[in-house]
């Protein structure tokens, strides 16, 4: 059963702009170590506007109201494919989400079911 799905977009300038003038001040407001390292990794903004379009879809699928960004975390499995890990897990509740982005936007879409 489909409990929530949520969907975000945003534009990767957007998030380089935060980057660059907050710098980790930002990113360990928004981001957990591991997505920091990986984002880094990727040596673009692409990663870190997925991984903020991921977190802001998953806040729109779920029926919770008080979600700290740093509760969810974007992880990669051996194929790259994200998936997410969250602090609130509940047994019962399946994330699926893909994330996908342009030269310019970052979209993220999220299913929670039971």
């Amino acid at each position: 059963m489909i409990k929530g799905i949520g969907i975000d977009i945003i534009e990767i300038e957007r998030i380089g702009n935060l980057i660059n003038h907050y710098g980790d001040r930002f990113l360990n407001r928004i981001f957990t170590k591991n997505e920091i390292r990986y984002g880094k990794s990727k040596s673009n903004f692409e990663s870190f506007a997925g991984m903020f379009a991921a977190k802001e879809a998953f806040i729109k699928a779920s029926c919770e109201n008080n979600i700290n960004f740093k509760d969810i975390e974007i992880l990669h499995n051996q194929n790259k494919r994200p998936y997410y890990k969250v602090g609130l897990d509940s047994p019962n509740e399946n994330y699926y989400l893909s994330i996908s982005h342009n030269k310019t936007n970052a979209i993220a879409f999220c299913i929670i079911s039971s």
